[in-house]
């Protein structure tokens, strides 16, 4: 790419060719726009938010993040953050015609961290609002919003698997400090043991962990104080509406931004007895389940 580009000219042409093309930024691009996050968050909102997007999408699957793009998100960048993560990029991902068609699985990935970053920054009377109904804040998006069966079709086909993405995200960690559910990360990033090594050199084979166990104790209370009358609503195979779902995840953030770990005892009773093991598949966006 020239270096006589402005940086705002730089990106946009890289937002372009990511949308049009599904053409990736390579690390350099990456690292140079790292450098200048200061400068990012100045620009307009619907930039930063497609951009935040691409970054994210480009990074994969898998964490630790190496760079936090959420973090470059502000109070006044949420509803295009939320129109780009729930209209836009899944809009991206059914364009067939590119010349490198996005993967689904980065696509759920990148717009459940943008929702997880916006529930972050909403107050809660906005969280389930914005999110269930970002059609009311999408130019022309009234012709989906006031059609319950297009509405139905968005929220089966992106909706809930940007859900379902940022449940999984936050399994793990909320579960460490919890009687009442032990889950494995099912986006955790896999390690060669050195047999593993020697076998993929030499062998060229190598099967990485694709399952992982969540068990779920019924009899338990809630360390956060959620409503887990019909199950913990991070675990993706209890069944709750998306505006139950965005609900939880908002007040699982907001106690975990003052109490992250090593916490003792919930706010809520326990509820009936029975244990509940669940299997995840594909990063968590396939589950089977069964109560013991």
């Amino acid at each position: 790419m020239s270096n006589s580009l402005s940086g705002e000219e730089r990106l946009r042409l890289l937002v372009e060719r990511f949308q049009e093309l599904g053409e990736e930024p390579t690390s350099v691009d990456l690292e140079y726009f790292w450098q200048r996050r200061e400068w990012l968050t100045s620009l307009e909102s619907r930039l930063l938010s497609e951009a935040v997007a691409m970054f994210l999408y480009v990074e994969g699957v898998q964490i630790p993040r190496q760079r936090p793009w959420w973090r470059l998100l502000s109070k006044p960048d949420i509803p295009p953050t939320l129109v780009t993560a729930l209209v836009n990029l899944p809009s991206w991902l059914g364009n067939t015609e590119m010349a490198r068609p996005l993967d689904g699985m980065r696509v759920w990935a990148a717009s459940g961290r943008m929702l997880i970053a916006s529930l972050l920054l909403l107050p809660e009377e906005l969280a389930t609002r914005l999110t269930c109904g970002i059609w009311d804040f999408v130019e022309g998006g009234e012709e989906i919003s006031g059609d319950p069966e297009r509405m139905q079709v968005w929220r089966q086909s992106v909706l809930v698997p940007v859900l379902a993405f940022a449940r999984n995200g936050l399994l793990e960690p909320c579960s460490n400090d919890c009687s009442r559910v032990s889950g494995d990360n099912p986006h955790k990033v896999d390690s060669l043991r050195a047999k593993e090594f020697w076998d993929l050199l030499v062998s060229g084979k190598w099967e990485g962990v694709d399952s992982f166990v969540v068990s779920e104790s019924f009899g338990e209370p809630c360390v956060v104080g959620v409503d887990v009358s019909i199950g913990c609503p991070l675990v993706v195979s209890n069944d709750l509406t998306p505006e139950e779902v965005v609900l939880s995840l908002y007040r699982v953030l907001a106690f975990r931004k003052k109490y992250p770990d090593d916490v003792s005892g919930g706010k809520l009773p326990k509820s009936e007895g029975g244990i509940a093991i669940t299997l995840l598949e594909d990063y968590g966006m396939a589950w089977r389940s069964q109560r013991l």
